[in-house]
């Protein structure tokens, strides 16, 4: 945890940071506990966004309790390709947990690393 935040501050100081590594660190901020943190990288990468990293970020804003950017990162993701099925599982899940006002358990947020 110490070094996947540590690697978080230190980016601001880092001139060539890659997409690549920016999304490792983010799903490592994200398993121990810190998606705000997580959030922020992800929303600087700018290369082309793929399902993979909008389903992360869904994750990210999931795990931080925002449960409407989550399911905006969904359906953006299911325009992008609307037969992919983790996208669905996540809306289903997102819905139910928002309509019951629960948090989205953290088991249920994992997903597949592409």
């Amino acid at each position: 945890e110490q070094s996947a935040l540590s690697a978080f501050h230190r980016l601001p100081d880092a001139k060539q940071i890659t997409p690549q590594d920016r999304i490792e660190i983010s799903r490592v901020l994200l398993e121990v506990g810190h998606p705000r943190e997580a959030l922020a990288l992800l929303n600087n990468v700018t290369d082309p966004i793929g399902v993979d990293i909008q389903l992360l970020r869904a994750e990210a804003y999931a795990a931080s309790g925002n449960y409407r950017g989550a399911m905006k990162q969904c359906q953006e993701a299911a325009t992008k390709a609307p037969q992919d099925l983790r996208i669905r599982l996540r809306m289903t899940q997102l819905s139910q947990y928002m309509a019951a006002g629960q948090e989205v358990p953290s088991h249920l947020l994992d997903q597949p690393r592409p």
